[in-house]
């Protein structure tokens, strides 16, 4: 089955969403592990944070599915900084509720697999 569901995804886009999960997991990471006082850390954060980017692949697919279903192949015209961040701050949107996102995705993958 999960086989199936990885499969059911290009690799070439699953490499990427790893990727870019893996910049953006070791971004919030660093404030984690600066932090003087690591008591105050709770332990769940980094597993949580480890969890989501196992996941985060299947957020970013759930997303990119979604609009792709309500903008169709439009093409939009904006300023490339406002959108490198709005990029930036949907997939850390996407990789902070992973948990909550991805098994929409997952779903929706197994049944389009089938």
């Amino acid at each position: 089955m999960i086989q199936r569901i990885f499969a059911a995804l290009d690799r070439r886009y699953l490499v990427r969403a790893y990727l870019i999960g893996l910049v953006l997991t070791i971004l919030m990471f660093v404030p984690i592990v600066s932090n003087p006082d690591m008591s105050k850390v709770p332990l769940g954060l980094p597993i949580l944070l480890i969890v989501n980017l196992a996941l985060f692949p299947f957020a970013k697919f759930t997303w990119d599915s979604s609009l792709e279903f309500i903008m169709g192949n439009t093409v939009i015209y904006s300023n490339v900084i406002f959108h490198f961040m709005s990029k930036i701050i949907v997939n850390l949107i996407l990789l902070a509720f992973a948990w909550l996102v991805a098994p929409l995705g997952i779903a929706w993958l197994w049944f389009r697999s089938r």
